[in-house]
């Protein structure tokens, strides 16, 4: 073999035509990486990895993905030619000596499809196995090749009803638990309001729905064929019942591998349900059917059955994860026993099918008794893997008949130490039994034997007295009655053979064996969601918020011009699964829109956007605590004794193909999903007015520029590496936007005995936050409790008493379990989004653990598409959420990463204009001018639209901050680690910021250099924000064609220093004064040689000190924003973060641009639950025709305030009031508190404010009403 090594060559694709050919070859070439760290909170591992490697199903092995589009509907075949390989290192090879390394190279591919367009993905394992060696491929042909036979392509066929059956007609929903046969009586349905001659039964019961769209699915609710039990005088009336057939929580279907019936627990309901009807045409009935059987058919008699019963009892998940619950314990009781009941045995084996799990440090196992019979089943110990939560056995046995009906099992945990705990999930039996009736209890029975469309068999029952009848349930709403011969005890019947049937043998009239009946859940409202519009966007949402749902649906009307339907959990489960919980029942009804759209041919309608308006639980069923009615289902992994490989995902919400929903790690997703994850109408309130507040887009300002990235230490600088990578790959894509680098190790790590803490880096983060900023990224390690070992952020931090901030960031955190929704706990991740004005506006994170390794491919993969312009426009989340999903093959990390926001929500991007630089110091701009240290400079500049076009008609602001050169940081190593210091570049000095007036789409400005410059020779940078103070409509843009360094010759100096005018929270404080507990502090600063924001002289900084302590000491620097015009005044503007309770002093330090300095000083004191003053109250527009909105001057700025409005007519009586959590956006519709509009007039109003801890504080004033 050619051992000679290859260079790597990024990974790419074939482009769209290559697929359309017969054949083709192309090279792909490795680049080897040698082992990476996949580092979780808690543990890590070294896996072999190469550049843009893939883990399929988080196995540690890497494979090379690559992802072809289809242009046709052929099928295609991949292989690899002309490998190239070469020997794997003596350390590669220890690893790989313990896989499952093939001899021949591994390749294959599978075929996932996005809103109907089809990709073929293939996977390449690059490692084979020689004799003596492992070798490791480093090039190769991939070879695709066009098959003759056109792919058969499955069609789910399914179509949908134009109306709900519940459109019309009163119902009543009833629910069941077991399958069976079941009885309403005459006086249960006259209690129910139904009338009892005309009843009729909807539904299909608590089966679980089938994942995958080939399966067949009922559509809304089919009538079932129902038994009306008239007594003696054929009239029904009181004593007399109807019956039918009713589907449990638990489905059998028979498995033709294994030969033997398995089931199906409903892991998302209680109960199964049925609607009960007397309004809507007439009923059905079971009617009588005979099979027309040949004369020389083959017929086989049948006097034997297969049976099955199942003891499963969930009470625990042992990780808090996935599907499965487990019911025994075996940890100190280490012996059940599990008694079942087969009438009428046959002498034929039982089969015995048992799941059970142990969690061992070394190996245990069960004994599964019969009698004297023991049939052993091993559980391996758990390894090394911290993640791992348990080992599991799943086996099947078979046992001798014991001969009586009584099939009694004991189930033994033999421990492997006294630690070890074992659990048994389920024990499933099969036993043949013979065709007998035991009195008049219903005989269930079905033929598995011989199936052959060419035979037919017959039946024969014995034991069935005069009224037994044989009813054929296979379709349950299509139960019909079999026409049967007798003889004596012995009833006969024929039926086909070509697949497997369902019976039950029943005598009618028998009530008192007759004794399941269902129980009433209430009267059901109607309902039409198979008569809704086709809409761009879909909300599913928990009864409870279906107000809240609305008014985001109608602001995404009025602002967005967008379709939206909105619906509640409960209509979604009536109308796609019979009323049942199901989480699929939320598939179908996308699946719905997704459909209609395809058959119209305009899939231009099909949804794009849905969110799941509700917060959700592992625990679906509600088996370990009362979670309330207030939540929406989760779809949960199969897996569950395993943290990484198990995981919970709204992504399955979204597969809409007809070939998806059976292998959701492959599956492509066809719509952007988000998730508010609410659990109270007051959450639901606080983030739909966030949402629509955001959407109003109000809030200004250059934060619109910003992109802040934070990186973990440690890991041998890992996170940084990762994060600098992103951060530059944004930053040449959007070089318009400002990257902040916030990187943990470039810090100075402090240690006390409460642990290691980054003070520094904790202040600049929340400062960021603060003052606003785009996105907020962070990659690293975190908890639902906060982010990294030393706490940056907290759950605390973002509790909505302590984080304020307007100017409200998307946050993205490549990290582990940070937004874990579906445990008790609210998460830290989800307080930033129920923040009700602060947070974020949402947040992407995983709820799972995941490692790092492969976040950096999910947090690059979503923040690329955040920022990726199509047509000259951003995304919205849900675009940006989707796209990046269906870039990653089929690792299991992925489906953790959920989007706690709305979908159908777009940044505010400042993209209607782009902001140009002219000239500098009257020259243009083509040659590189010099900004010197002291100079005075000017610059010319322009707006422009997105076609290149001057922006004559923009009027407002520019906000402009100059940046010094780079530089070049290395990372300290605070953990010594071996590869621990990294080296970045940043431009962490600002030479100027300030406002400067647009007119007519034209500006000017002129600034002065600090002299404390970095004097070497360098490119400067200039970032642009715009906003028409008219319009609304914002720009950016950017320039970096000029030097920064020297110093200007002949220049006279002065000594004063700047002038300071400060105070805290209000222009009305005095020194001395009483404060909050997080006073906002205000200087305005001036000197006509302009204020020094660089600080990299020593010390010539803007800083505040509070009481003289170093560790409340504060840099300002990049809060000073000079006054729009002028660099020679501006004001410095910071929340200060929670102090102690009494009395404190404070000083602030500045510099001129000359490095002559000035400080003042102001007292203060902390009161706990100091209430708020109001200065002034004023109401704009007074008088007023349509709505006025109430501005209040008060002294509790960046405070989170509840505010109140009253508003009295001259008689005093109570018009109006409203009550919200936001001072500054209180309004009034002219509307009373019934909905209708007031008369013309004088009214008066009182408005209060209060915080948290404290009381209400009110102000008066008055307004007059104009008519219309």
């Amino acid at each position: 073999m050619n051992l000679k090594f290859f260079t790597f060559i990024a990974l790419f694709c074939i482009s769209l035509s290559t697929l359309a050919q017969s054949a083709s070859s192309s090279q792909r070439r490795i680049s080897w990486t040698g082992f990476e760290t996949w580092s979780t909170n808690h543990a890590a591992k070294e896996v072999i990895s190469f550049k843009n490697a893939q883990f399929p199903g988080n196995e540690d092995l890497p494979y090379f993905v690559e992802k072809f589009e289809k242009k046709d509907n052929a099928v295609y075949s991949f292989s690899v030619e002309n490998p190239v390989f070469q020997n794997v290192t003596p350390e590669e090879k220890v690893y790989l000596s313990t896989k499952n390394i093939p001899t021949n190279i591994s390749v294959s591919s599978y075929v996932s499809t996005d809103r109907g367009k089809d990709f073929s993905f293939v996977q390449v394992l690059p490692f084979v196995k020689t004799e003596e060696e492992i070798q490791k491929l480093v090039s190769f042909d991939l070879k695709v090749e066009k098959l003759p036979e056109p792919q058969k392509t499955p069609s789910s066929k399914h179509t949908f009803s134009n109306s709900s059956v519940l459109a019309n007609g009163k119902f009543v929903k009833v629910k069941v638990v077991e399958t069976g046969i079941y009885k309403i009586t005459y006086e249960s349905l006259k209690n129910m309001g139904v009338d009892p001659a005309n009843v009729k039964v909807f539904g299909y019961g608590g089966a679980l729905l089938e994942q995958s769209f080939l399966k067949p699915k009922i559509d809304d609710l089919p009538e079932v064929a129902i038994h009306m039990e008239k007594g003696a005088d054929g009239v029904f009336n009181a004593g007399d019942y109807i019956l039918f057939y009713g589907q449990g929580i638990t489905k059998w279907s028979y498995d033709l591998e294994k030969q033997l019936f398995t089931h199906t627990l409903n892991h998302y309901a209680n109960e199964g349900y049925y609607f009960i009807t007397s309004d809507v045409g007439t009923g059905k009935k079971i009617q009588d059917y005979a099979v027309n059987v040949p004369a020389d058919a083959n017929v086989v008699n049948v006097t034997d059955f297969v049976d099955y019963q199942v003891h499963e009892v969930e009470r625990i998940n042992l990780g808090k994860t996935g599907k499965v619950f487990y019911g025994e314990d075996f940890t100190n009781k280490l012996t059940y026993n599990f008694p079942f009941s087969f009438p009428n045995l046959t002498n034929d084996n039982i089969t015995v099918r048992i799941d059970v799990a142990a969690i061992s440090s070394d190996n245990s196992s069960f004994d599964l008794m019969l009698g004297s019979q023991i049939k052993n089943i091993p559980i391996s110990r758990l390894g090394a893997d911290l993640y791992q939560i348990g080992k599991d056995a799943n086996v099947t046995h078979t046992f001798t008949s014991p001969g009586t009906e009584n099939v009694d099992f004991t189930l033994t945990y033999k421990k492997g130490n006294n630690a070890s705990r074992g659990y048994l999930n389920y024990l499933e039996v099969s036993a043949r039994r013979k065709l007998r009736m035991s009195g008049s209890t219903p005989l269930f029975f079905r033929n598995v034997d011989n199936l052959d469309s060419s035979k037919y068999n017959k039946f024969q029952i014995l034991g069935a007295n005069t009224n037994v009848q044989v009813w054929d349930f296979t379709d349950p709403s299509n139960t019909k009655r079999v026409v049967t011969t007798r003889n004596g005890d012995l009833l006969e019947f024929i039926d086909s053979n070509e697949q497997i049937k369902q019976y039950v043998a029943i005598d009618p009239t028998a009530k008192n064996y007759l004794t399941m009946e269902p129980t009433p859940a209430g009267t059901v409202l109607n309902q039409n969601l198979h008569g809704l519009p086709q809409a761009e966007f879909v909300i599913i949402t928990n009864p409870n918020f279906i107000t809240q749902a609305e008014k985001l649906a109608n602001a995404h009307r009025e602002i967005d011009n967008m379709t939206v339907n909105v619906v509640t959990s409960e209509q979604v489960y009536n109308e796609f699964s019979s009323g049942t919980p199901d989480a699929t029942a939320y598939r179908w009804l996308m699946k719905m829109f997704y459909e209609r759209a395809k058959i119209s041919g305009e899939m231009s309608s099909a949804p794009k956007y849905l969110l799941l308006f509700g917060r959700g639980t592992y625990d679906n069923r509600g088996l370990n605590k009362n979670w309330g009615d207030n939540l929406l289902l989760t779809y949960q992994a199969d897996m569950s004794l395993d943290a990484v490989k198990s995981y919970v995902t709204d992504d399955y919400f979204g597969l809409l193909d007809d070939n998806e929903g059976s292998n959701v790690p492959a599956n492509m997703v066809d719509i952007g999903i988000g998730r508010f994850p609410v659990v109270t109408a007051e959450h639901a309130n606080d983030v739909v007015e966030k949402n629509i507040s955001y959407m109003k887009n109000e809030i200004k300002g250059n934060w619109k520029n910003q992109l802040t990235f934070i990186a973990d230490d440690g890991d041998d600088a890992l996170h940084v590496r990762q994060t600098d990578s992103i951060a530059q790959t944004i930053f040449r894509a959007n070089p318009d936007f400002q990257i902040q680098k916030i990187y943990l190790d470039s810090y100075l790590q402090e240690v006390s005995a409460s642990g290691e803490s980054y003070p520094l880096a904790r202040k600049k983060l929340h400062g960021m936050i603060n003052s606003g900023t785009l996105m907020l990224n962070f990659t690293g390690h975190a908890s639902p409790l906060g982010w990294t070992n030393e706490q940056v952020l907290t759950k605390n931090d973002v509790h909505k008493d302590n984080m304020f901030n307007s100017k409200l960031p998307i946050w993205v955190a490549a990290t582990c379990d940070f937004i874990q929704f579906d445990i008790k706990e609210i998460s830290a991740g989800e307080m930033v989004v129920l923040n009700p004005t602060g947070g974020g506006i949402g947040m992407y994170s995983a709820a799972r653990t995941v490692y790092a390794a492969q976040n950096e491919r999910i947090n690059r993969f979503f923040t690329e598409e955040l920022f990726n312009r199509k047509s000259g426009k951003y995304p919205r989340l849900g675009d940006a959420v989707k796209h990046s999903k269906n870039s990653i093959s089929t690792e299991i990390n992925k489906l953790s990463y959920m989007l706690f926001g709305n979908p159908a929500l777009k940044l505010n991007y400042p993209e209607d204009y782009k902001v140009m630089t002219e000239k500098i110091n009257g020259n243009l701009v083509q040659e590189a001018d010099t900004f010197r240290a002291l100079s005075v400079n000017s610059i010319q500049g322009y707006l422009v639209d997105m076609n290149g076009n001057l922006a004559s008609d923009f009027n407002g602001f520019v906000e402009v901050t100059i940046y010094d050169k780079y530089q070049r940081i290395v990372t300290l190593n605070n953990h010594n680690e071996r590869n621990g210091a990294f080296p970045y570049y940043d431009r962490p000095n600002v030479l100027y910021s300030g406002k400067v007036e647009v007119s007519s789409g034209v500006f000017t400005f002129t600034f002065m250099l600090p002299k404390d410059i970095r004097y070497n020779y360098g490119t400067g940078r200039i970032n642009y924000y715009a906003n028409d103070t008219i319009t609304g409509k914002e720009g950016q843009g950017h320039f970096e064609n000029f030097i920064v360094g020297g110093a200007l010759a002949d220049v006279q100096y002065e000594t004063d220093g700047p002038e300071i005018q400060m105070y805290l929270n209000t222009p009305n404080f005095v020194s001395g004064g009483k404060v909050n507990e997080t006073p906002v502090f205000v200087a305005h600063l001036s000197d006509e040689n302009g204020i020094n924001t660089v600080g990299s002289g020593i010390g010539h900084d803007l800083k505040l000190v509070i009481d003289d302590d170093p560790y409340s000491t504060y840099i300002l620097n990049e809060y000073f924003e000079a006054d729009p015009g002028s660099y020679q005044k501006g004001r410095v503007r910071i929340k200060l973060p929670p102090m102690s309770i009494g009395k404190h002093t404070l000083t602030f330090h500045a510099f001129d641009m000359m490095n002559n300095s000035s400080q003042a000083t102001l007292d203060f004191e902390v009161v706990e639950g100091l209430p708020t003053t109001i200065y002034s109250v004023k109401n704009y527009p007074n008088p007023v025709k349509t709505e006025t909105r109430f501005v209040i001057e008060h002294d509790r700025p960046e405070v989170i305030l509840e505010a109140k409005v009253e508003i009295f007519d001259l008689a005093g009586r109570l018009v109006f009031t409203k009550q919200q959590y936001n001072a500054d956006n209180l309004k009034w519709d002219l509307k009373d508190n019934s909905g209708s509009r007031v008369m013309p007039g004088m009214y008066l109003y009182n408005v209060s404010l209060k915080t948290a801890n404290s009381e209400f504080t009110s102000k008066a004033n008055k307004i007059i009403v104009l008519g219309q």
